[in-house]
């Protein structure tokens, strides 16, 4: 890819800013303060949009940076690209009013949708993060000596941790890692379930065996209660017979004490106990017919009071049978709910199945840094061997992050390398990283101020290696040196003045 036009409507300081950036070496020249640091933003900010940020952030984002004191309405520009032989215009406004972005292909003239991704097709599918750290590269004078080496193994870190990034292993752990966190969730809220069901069951089951004992001993009282009523049912006529048979000697008894006491003749007391013992027969039979009634009219109470407590017993016989059965079902379920709680879930064989993918991309991501790392390795070392014109011919690079480099004569640690020599080093990493994670598509390298502490030989060397490295180069100064230095090499170049 590579721009082959920018206007810039109103960003920043500047305005109404148009050129055409040629197919190879770009010097971009403006003095402090000029623009060049907008330049590079409005650059980045067309490919990748400007977010604005909220709250106390949005004060100091790259949005409210660049954001235009006049006409603020009008934020934005336009860039025209060039990639596989097609002409692209992409217009953007960051305005917040009227926040719109356009992508169209000028060759044949279809329309195309950034939201949709066809401006990250373009860009070969390039993340943000990705771009701020290869081919976009600002000036590092603000780190000392020490930091530059921490900032540079810190980089190189990072991009040994994702140089699987073209196949996105990463992403792939992390969804892995989501599934098993969402199946561990699925049996979690099962099991809380479960052992909620098992307490219920358990509450229900003591319910009920409660219940069957109150039945069970209402079930003895009731027999003996039916004992009861025809015991006495037997000795209530034990107790009218024994009356009568009182009564009886009682008439025989007053009747001859009457006669002795009267002196009365043998037959007149004869008489006299004839006719009681007929009276008193008489009196007993007719008391003995009420009495049958009566124990006609008892046994039918004592009959139906039988039957009553019969019915009673046969009700609450199924009233205990139903709740037996109900609590042997209850029983049953219970077990069979601990049973399952027991055994394995069925998504623990995916969880498994999750961890084994996760090693298996482990081991390839391991495998493929160490690969990627390798490759890296030799990458760096022959961009920054060209870079110092065979001066270090190999950048070595251990598993602790120890950083050296190899002359034709000793090996001497990144600790006693110069500040202009870790700069080198730094920007081989990042055009090595670049050529590895943006295959699809090469992209302009964009430059500011990126060799402000080079001495003129590092940036003759450094200069005739962008010459060569086949990328469109933006580069953006604020001296006379780098276009000097151009002339004198011979390297033909656009000069850009803001």
């Amino acid at each position: 890819m590579r721009i082959s036009e920018i206007r810039i409507e109103n960003f920043g300081k500047l305005r109404n800013v148009q050129f055409a950036p040629g197919p190879g070496m770009n010097l971009v020249y403006a003095p402090n303060e000029g623009g060049k640091s907008t330049l590079h933003a409005f650059i980045r900010g067309m490919f990748f949009g400007m977010a604005r940020m909220r709250g106390r952030a949005a004060r100091t984002d790259t949005y409210s940076r660049y954001e235009p004191w006049e006409n603020p309405e009008i934020y934005g520009g336009r860039m025209r690209l060039e990639c596989g032989g097609k002409q692209f215009r992409l217009s953007r406004s960051f305005s917040r009013e009227h926040a719109r972005s356009e992508l169209v292909c000028e060759t044949d003239g279809e329309r195309l949708s950034v939201e949709d991704g066809d401006l990250e097709m373009l860009l070969g599918e390039v993340s943000e993060v990705v771009y701020d750290n290869t081919v976009s590269i600002g000036q590092l004078k603000g780190l000392t000596d020490r930091d530059l080496l921490s900032e540079l193994r810190n980089y190189i870190s990072g991009c040994q941790e994702g140089m699987d990034a073209g196949l996105d292993l990463g992403k792939a752990r992390e969804q892995l890692r989501g599934k098993e966190r969402e199946f561990l969730r699925q049996i979690r809220q099962e099991s809380e379930k479960q052992a909620q069901r098992q307490k219920i069951l358990e509450e229900k089951i003591r319910e009920h065996q409660k219940v069957c004992q109150q039945l069970l001993g209402e079930r003895v009282p009731m027999g003996e209660k039916e004992e009861k009523t025809e015991a006495e049912s037997l000795q209530e006529a034990r107790r009218g017979s024994k009356k009568q048979s009182l009564f009886f000697f009682l008439i025989a008894a007053l009747l001859s004490g009457v006669c002795v006491l009267a002196e009365a003749p043998v037959w007149t007391a004869a008489l006299l106990l004839l006719l009681g013992g007929v009276g008193a027969w008489a009196w007993i039979w007719f008391g003995k017919s009420r009495m049958e009634e009566q124990n006609i009219r008892v046994k039918i109470e004592q009959r139906m009071q039988s039957e009553k407590i019969r019915w009673q017993a046969q009700s609450l016989e199924e009233r205990i049978r139903e709740e037996e059965s109900l609590l042997e079902n209850l029983r049953s379920e219970y077990e069979q709910s601990r049973q399952e709680s027991a055994q394995e879930h069925p998504l623990q064989t995916e969880i498994r199945a999750l961890e084994l993918a996760r090693q298996t991309i482990e081991e390839l991501s391991g495998q493929m840094q160490k690969a990627m790392g390798r490759m890296l390795q030799k990458r760096v070392s022959e961009i920054f061997c060209g870079l110092t014109r065979g001066k270090y011919r190999q950048i070595e690079l251990d598993a602790q992050m120890c950083l050296g480099v190899h002359t034709e004569e000793r090996y001497i640690p990144a600790e006693n390398l110069s500040r202009g020599t870790l700069e080198q080093i730094y920007f081989a990493f990042r055009m090595a990283v670049g050529e590895l994670l943006c295959r699809e598509e090469p992209l302009p390298v964009i430059l500011d101020e990126a060799f402000v502490l080079y001495d003129d030989e590092r940036l003759a060397q450094t200069l005739e290696w962008l010459a060569q490295c086949g990328h469109q180069v933006i580069l953006c100064t604020c001296h006379r040196r780098e276009e000097r230095m151009l002339r004198d090499l011979g390297i033909s170049f656009r000069k850009i003045t803001l």
